[in-house]
């Protein structure tokens, strides 16, 4: 399982993000995400929005965001789940790098 960490970038010191690659998925596309302590999942998918995700949600309990390019973040607020959802045609050697900076974006959602 390969596990990553969205580090802080600058001066100011962010909290770490935890992102591992489901259990399961081969193909790098699935990945499980341990927000900051402190982090309020409710308030992620208006943040989210503000940094270009896209909401397409179909279920009033589960909001799906989606990038210019294709990648989803899910988040679940009633049981703190948040899954970054690379999109299948990334090419596999880009996918790691593809949900760090999902999780980077996520972090920043986290702390502004």
């Amino acid at each position: 399982m390969a596990d990553t960490t969205a580090s802080s970038t600058g001066a100011r010191s962010a909290p770490e993000l935890t992102v591992r690659v489901r259990n399961g998925c081969r193909r790098w596309l699935l990945w499980e995400c341990e927000l900051p302590d402190g982090a309020d999942v409710r308030l992620l998918p208006a943040s989210l929005g503000t940094l270009g995700f896209t909401n397409v949600s179909h279920f009033d309990r589960v909001a799906e965001l989606v990038d210019s390019t294709g990648n989803a973040v899910v988040v679940v607020p009633s049981t703190g789940r948040v899954q970054i959802r690379v999109h299948y045609l990334t090419h596999q050697s880009q996918r790691q790098g593809a949900a760090r900076r999902i999780a980077s974006l996520i972090r920043k959602a986290c702390t502004d």
